[in-house]
């Protein structure tokens, strides 16, 4: 809206002519002035900050005079909610008039300051009579009126509604507005008293008046249910009554695809006999084979085809230049041109979907008859087909506006999508659904076959008798009908192979799709099994192999330390051996060095007899020889008892690091 006034604010005056689409002329002022302009109730709001306008709007709210009364009964009467505030006297002051442009000799406009916001471009406007219009005054007039000292009308519990909200009132406002005048009349007429009697006759009235009102209250909303019952049937009745119309149509458009095939496989048929019958005329025509030169003047004089003729493209001769008329006057303004190529560039950008080439399918190329190859692509096509309903009915619907939409009138608000309950049960039930449906078909078609069959198994009967009734004279005369008959059953069966097929198609396809969404849905859970006994299966081999390398951690623990155990009862024994070695060789050194010393210091002895020679040896062995032998004897005890004692300490420690 707010493009189209600039556009027109800054191109054109009222009462210019401008030329449309399809060279239709427009004009801005007159008759098509509702195009272009609006004549709004509530001052716009531009760039963000509020400007005073012109208009002098009058108060639409009527000023109430009460007369002087004391101050309790005024604090009395606002507590029971009948003041209103008061405001000033109401009036209605004349609204200004914006003058027109008038242009000057050369073709400027004046400018005119009205004090309107914005550059100038668009101007506010308002209406208000004292008379109630429906839609073009949404707040009437009301005059100015006086209440008397001690009144208080009922009619000014009416000043708060509105248009849309209580009014124009029906019979459920006068309803409500009985109903509390009921309530106040019951009230007003209570019994006054604090005795027990009063008591009870103002408990007893309430009593009535609230069961009164609680039996209209169900009435109410036992009539809002049987209304709510209602619209819920009407609209089960009109979605069975839709789907039944759009079956029907999908069977009709079925049914009229497969007789545009039929017609043209007939055409295609017509025009191969129609080429082979040229050929065998030609070829016929000379047996001898002779060689003759082409006759020019025979053939200009001969206005029949010499061969097929060439087909029209019907999509040229339908084209029409007018749907691609670009108004020049778009192009002569930065907006304009920047409106354009928002809205026609990407739509020339974009490449349709059937102009592209889907490539050879492979599967399809590699079966070895024709017959199979048309048959896997039309499976092909209607899987195709059932995927695009489903995609389109998932997708959001895409608006595409015109660039002449802009200027043909102001776009209004759109209600927003009123939102789809999608409940659990819905996919079972749409499955059911299709189901029933499937159900039916295949009962109506078994029914229906029945029905021809009877009427074929009766229709000798039928001839028979028909034979045995009539003279032999009339055959000839009923003849024709027979033809006739033959021809119409010819053509019905016709007709129903047609209708077979496509429903054998249709079948087709929901069966395979069917098929293969359980063929999925088996191997999903198969896989799944397979999924949940590997990871079991895997589970308990890390369990096994975790406790197998726990006891063989153990084990080698173990080993370890007997090892390190026995390797320090080998040192230290090494260890206490060279120890006591070394002694015993340093003491024997030692004593033979200090014999030889002594040897060597003490004078030759005299010439010793053999006697003495004896006794020398007596004395050395019993000295020497035996004390020394003795001495190594205990040597070798008392080492092999020591080893003996460690191998047992060490045996003794291993075997209690095992346990």
């Amino acid at each position: 809206n707010s493009f189209c006034t600039l556009l027109v604010g800054n191109m054109w005056t009222p009462g210019e002519p401008v030329q449309g689409g399809r060279s239709m002329t427009v004009e801005i002022g007159g008759r098509d002035r509702f195009k272009f302009f609006k004549r709004p109730v509530v001052p716009s709001m531009e760039g963000g900050t509020q400007t005073q306008a012109p208009l002098a709007l009058a108060s639409n709210r009527p000023t109430i005079h009460r007369a002087l009364q004391p101050r309790s009964q005024m604090l009395q009467t606002e507590a029971r909610g009948s003041v209103l505030p008061a405001k000033g006297p109401r009036t209605l002051d004349p609204v200004p008039r914006r003058p027109l442009p008038v242009k000057s000799a050369d073709g400027a406009s004046p400018a005119v300051d009205d004090g309107t916001v914005g550059d100038g471009a668009s101007r506010e406007m308002a209406c208000q009579t004292m008379y109630r219009e429906n839609d073009c005054q949404t707040d009437p007039y009301t005059p100015d009126y006086f209440v008397e000292e001690g009144h208080e009308p009922e009619v000014l519990a009416l000043m708060e509604l509105r248009y849309g909200e209580g009014l124009p009132a029906g019979l459920g406002e006068v309803e409500m507005i009985d109903r509390v005048q009921r309530r106040k009349n019951v009230e007003a007429n209570l019994p006054q008293g604090g005795d027990q009697q009063s008591m009870q006759a103002r408990l007893k009235a309430l009593e009535t008046l609230e069961k009164t009102e609680w039996e209209e209250r169900e009435a109410h909303i036992r009539g809002l249910q049987e209304n709510r019952l209602h619209q819920i049937d009407s609209a089960l009745h009109r979605r069975e009554a839709r789907r039944e119309e759009a079956s029907r149509a999908r069977v009709e458009e079925l049914k009229k695809a497969k007789l545009a095939e039929v017609e043209k496989q007939l055409q295609r048929t017509q025009e191969k006999r129609l080429v082979a019958t040229r050929k065998l005329t030609a070829k016929h025509g000379n047996p001898c084979a002779e060689k003759s030169r082409r006759d020019i003047i025979a053939a200009h004089a001969t206005n029949g085809a010499k061969g097929k003729s060439v087909t029209s493209n019907a999509l040229v001769e339908r084209i029409n230049t007018s749907n691609y008329d670009v108004r020049p006057t778009l192009l002569s303004f930065p907006e304009g041109v920047d409106e354009l190529e928002r809205a026609k560039v990407p739509k020339l950008e974009t490449v349709r979907e059937d102009k592209l080439q889907p490539p050879e399918d492979k599967a399809t190329a590699m079966l070895s008859t024709n017959f199979q190859k048309r048959k896997a692509k039309q499976v092909k096509d209607d899987l195709e087909y059932a995927d695009g309903i489903i995609a389109a009915s998932k997708a959001e619907k895409q608006k595409q506006q015109s660039v002449q939409d802009l200027y043909r009138a102001t776009p209004r608000l759109q209600r927003p999508d009123t939102p789809t309950l999608v409940l659990a049960g819905d996919a079972e039930e749409e499955r059911e659904e299709a189901m029933l449906l499937l159900q039916r078909l295949l009962r109506g078609r078994a029914v229906q076959n029945e029905f021809y069959e009877g009427k074929d198994r009766c229709h000798g009967l039928i001839e028979e008798l028909q034979a045995a009734s009539n003279a032999t004279g009339h055959e000839e005369w009923w003849r024709p009908d027979k033809e006739r008959e033959a021809f119409e059953a010819q053509q019905e069966a016709a007709v129903q192979a047609v209708v077979d097929e496509a429903q054998g198609d249709l079948i087709f396809g929901t069966l395979d799709h069917l098929r293969k969404e359980l063929l999925r849905q088996q191997e999903a859970a198969k896989l799944q099994r397979l999924r949940a006994l590997a990871e079991k299966t895997r589970a308990e081999r890390e369990t096994s192999e975790r406790q197998r390398r726990e006891q063989e951690r153990a084990l080698r623990a173990r080993e370890e330390y007997q090892y390190a155990a026995l390797v320090r009862s080998t040192d230290a024994t090494t260890e206490s051996f060279l120890e006591q070695l070394l002694t015993t060789t340093i003491h024997t050194t030692a004593a033979t060095q200090a014999v030889n010393e002594q040897l060597v210091e003490r004078p030759a002895p005299p010439l010793e007899t053999s006697l003495e020679k004896e006794e020398y040896v007596c004395d050395l062995l019993d000295n020497f020889i035996m004390p020394l032998v003795s001495h190594r004897v205990d040597g070798d005890k008392q080492q092999h008892t020591s080893k003996k004692a460690l191998a047992e300490v060490a045996v003794g420690a291993l075997s209690g690091q095992g346990r």
